[in-house]
């Protein structure tokens, strides 16, 4: 956990609330951010393999 709070303290400077939250709150069960995932892995899946367009 301490490392991971360094991590964060590196990375943005500062340290985050977010840090101290275990991770089942962290995965979340929102349907817009399910749907932005969803996107973003199409997308990405897109740019992998452009020749199946």
């Amino acid at each position: 956990m301490k490392n991971k709070q360094n991590w964060a303290i590196a990375k943005t400077g500062e340290s985050s609330p977010v840090d101290a939250l275990p991770a089942p709150v962290l995965a979340t069960n929102q349907p817009a951010v399910n749907e932005f995932c969803h996107i973003l892995a199409r997308i990405l899946r897109r740019i992998a393999s452009p020749s199946e367009q």
